[in-house]
């Protein structure tokens, strides 16, 4: 669900918002548009959406325009947003004990962000990001890499058995007992392969063009088992709420 809060703070306000979702990189416009009991729904690729709140919405040439009157909004959205405030204030631990402790929250927010339901934490949200400036190529990183999730896992056990912890080793767990020798060095926010590389028809970032997929699913890298190894010294020194099978 997106959730957008204008505030009109000196008068009333006319504010027009179009919809226009596009998947595939912005190639498979939005298609079989539907109007029932108040509420939008149609598709774009293999991304179905629901659109609530806009039944005098109108379709446009670019998908669907509404005209919304500030103020006199319902008072749902403010209930949505109260409602998102406060379970992020419960995910994200206090960290009082810490020198920066809003720094150590702000930090624990993002990576908390970054990881699916699996545990998978994914090293960017999106595709075609530079090793380096004028490198020559870009790299698709929105993918679980072994030893960043490693990294990510010491990083939080240094202070707690947090869930972010666990969540990270109940998904090394499973890929490690899954693939066993052949553990590949990335995978997939849900644990699977990740696609081969391909070039996409986009402007990636200076000096280098836009790419999904990555290479990595054809490399070996031995090391990620020493990582492995070292987050599970530190899950076990780090209190008692260890994880219920530890790799």
């Amino acid at each position: 669900m997106i959730l957008r809060r204008i505030e009109a703070v000196d008068g009333p306000a006319r504010v027009d918002v179009l919809l226009d979702v596009r998947a595939g990189f912005g190639r498979s416009r939005m298609k079989d548009l539907s109007l029932a009991a108040g509420r939008w729904t149609g598709r774009s690729g293999a991304i179905r959406f629901r659109w609530s709140a806009a039944a005098r919405a109108r379709r446009t040439a670019d998908g669907l325009a509404f005209t919304v009157s500030v103020p006199g909004a319902p008072p749902a959205p403010d209930d949505a947003w109260a409602a998102t405030e406060q379970s992020w204030s419960k995910v994200v631990p206090d960290c009082a004990d810490l020198v920066a402790a809003r720094d150590a929250r702000h930090a624990y927010t993002v990576l908390h962000g970054l990881t699916s339901a699996s545990g998978a934490m994914v090293a960017a949200v999106t595709t075609s990001l530079p090793e380096r400036l004028e490198g020559g190529r870009n790299y698709d990183y929105r993918y679980a890499w072994i030893r960043d999730q490693c990294y990510a896992g010491l990083a939080v056990a240094a202070h707690d058995p947090h869930p972010l912890l666990q969540g990270t080793v109940r998904f090394l767990t499973e890929r490690i007992l899954g693939d066993g020798p052949w553990l590949m060095p990335a995978y997939t926010a849900g644990g699977e392969r990740i696609p081969d590389e391909r070039s996409l028809r986009l402007r990636g970032y200076p000096g280098g063009g836009a790419r999904a997929g990555n290479r990595v699913i054809g490399q070996f890298q031995p090391q990620a088992f020493v990582h492995a190894g070292m987050l599970e010294t530190a899950v076990r020194l780090s209190g008692p709420a260890k994880p219920d099978a530890p790799f």
